[in-house]
């Protein structure tokens, strides 16, 4: 086995060696941050095309509702109104209760470009406690679905 003693390494070749690996550690930072500002910017583009993509056809007067205190096995009555605010007839193609409590009605009908309509539904507690109950519209002029909601407490 040889034993290297004394071995003398200028200190400019050591330098010049560091320079040249944080130069390029540095380049490879400023390679990774343009890209990821870029897939940034890609991303957000693409969520705000979703956005607008997905604008309800529809105008909401209110989409959720506080309901306070209701009895146990109290049925009570929601209303949920709109105006159709497209440029051409809408027609609800399906509106669901997240559960059996809610049933919820609709109009069949189209909905004319300014007209205004309503959901109803009925929900009935079952059970005391605090709920939260949404309902799904969908619509002949959107892909997206729109969530209406209702709360509160059933004493």
């Amino acid at each position: 086995m040889a034993v290297l003693e004394n071995i003398n390494i200028p200190l400019t070749i050591i330098g010049d060696s560091l320079t040249q690996v944080f130069s390029a550690e540095s380049q490879i930072w400023e390679n990774n941050k343009f890209m990821m500002k870029r897939t940034f910017l890609i991303l957000m583009l693409g969520v705000t095309v979703a956005a607008i993509a997905s604008v309800s056809p529809l105008t909401w007067k209110s989409t959720s509702l506080d309901l306070g205190e209701i009895k146990v096995n109290e049925t009570v009555d929601l209303s949920f109104e709109f105006t159709n605010s497209a440029n051409e007839t809408v027609t609800i193609l399906e509106a669901k209760g997240s559960c059996g409590c809610t049933k919820v009605s609709y109009s069949k009908e189209e909905i004319a470009p300014g007209e205004s309509a309503q959901v109803t539904a009925k929900f009935k507690s079952s059970k005391s406690g605090t709920f939260r109950k949404t309902i799904k519209i969908k619509t002949s002029a959107s892909t997206e679905a729109t969530v209406l909601s209702f709360k509160g407490t059933a004493i």
